[in-house]
């Protein structure tokens, strides 16, 4: 909507009521209109005159009546004392940088930039009056905070005027199809350090196979994402979770090579065990640790490991570190984490 003065204009017997005062097509096309180009487009689209465009005159000022050589009685309105008013919807699409470091935490600004072409700087300057929201602020993925109708530079008034409108992303889809899922495969690994250690086969293939599922959940929502050259909150939380697997793979590999060797079946393979009871032959073991059946096998294994590092230092360590000091750091750091972004989420620009 726009609305100016003419003064080259006159106008002839004004209703009081504004629709009764619309100017038809041949008559708005005599007109002089303001041509408004918005800059932030992707080829700089103005302001054009289609069928659903309307101007109408408001009755402000006095009139004067027409000469006694008329024959017809006139009320004659000057155009520098009735305003002209200009409506037009639009639908554009406009180009915003989006800064996204704190994704999914981010706000996001985007604007609507309006001013007039070179050549009529001169002699004319748009000047910002009110904007309204007649739409939903609650949108697909972000709520609409707040709007503003501004100068472009306070400074500089022939520079444009501009529509800033201030989206806060809607953090809930994010947290149930990345941030749970994640939270819930740190979960599962981290169970596996109650795995009994006969069970190791197990143990790395569950580790194995949640990095693998979070490496995938990490392209998946990279890929989904714009390309950029930082990285965002969602990448740090993501290499996190990974990190956790591949650790817990490194430290129970370390504690396994610091168990004694011995001979075990192991997947149709042969592995020499050497027993530490002198009751118990390397042959007992061997029949009883490749055994058949599995329940006999299952309890030679137990009683094997058993006997194996209940005195051992770097096994005993190894544990402490799987047990204690990881869900420590992973506390620590999801606390540190959360408490960042949702501060930032909550504090960051509720007004232009």
């Amino acid at each position: 909507m726009m609305k100016w003065y003419d003064y080259r204009l006159s106008y002839f017997n004004l209703k009081t009521t504004k629709s009764s005062n619309a100017l038809s097509e041949s008559e708005i096309q005599k007109i002089w209109i303001p041509h408004i180009v918005f800059i932030n487009t992707e080829s700089n689209e103005a302001t054009v005159i289609g069928k659903g465009t309307e101007v109408t005159v408001t009755r402000e000022g006095n009139f004067t009546r027409s000469s006694s050589d008329v024959m017809e009685e006139i009320n004659i309105f000057q155009g520098k004392e009735n305003i002209l008013e200009f409506q037009e919807v639009y639908t554009k699409t406009f180009k915003c940088e989006y800064e996204l470091q704190m994704y999914p935490f981010d706000t996001q600004k985007c604007q609507v930039v309006m001013m007039v072409r070179d050549l009529e700087k001169r002699v004319l300057m748009i000047t910002p009056d009110s904007i309204m929201m007649e739409g939903d602020t609650v949108l697909t993925q972000y709520i609409i905070l707040s709007w503003k109708l501004d100068y472009v530079n306070q400074t500089s008034p022939t520079d444009g005027i501009t529509v800033g409108i201030l989206l806060k992303r809607r953090i809930i889809n994010e947290i149930l199809t990345t941030f749970l899922p994640s939270f819930l495969l740190i979960v599962i690994v981290y169970t596996t350090n109650f795995f009994k250690p006969f069970f190791f086969e197990a143990l790395v293939t569950v580790n194995l196979t949640a990095l693998l599922v979070l490496t995938t959940l990490f392209i998946s929502v990279s890929g989904s994402l714009p390309p950029t050259a930082y990285v965002k909150m969602i990448d740090i939380w993501l290499i996190f979770a990974q990190m956790i697997p591949f650790f817990e793979v490194l430290l129970h590999t370390y504690m396994d090579s610091k168990r004694k060797e011995q001979e075990v079946n192991h997947h149709g393979s042969r592995r020499r065990v050497k027993p530490k009871s002198p009751i118990m032959t390397s042959r007992m073991y061997e029949r009883s640790l490749m055994a058949r059946n599995e329940e006999v096998e299952v309890n030679a294994r137990k009683r094997f490991y058993a006997s194996l590092y209940d005195d051992e230092f770097h096994i005993r360590l190894g544990e402490i570190t799987a047990k204690i000091c990881l869900p420590v750091f992973i506390f620590i750091f999801s606390l540190v984490y959360w408490t960042y972004g949702l501060s930032y989420y909550f504090s960051n620009g509720y007004y232009l």
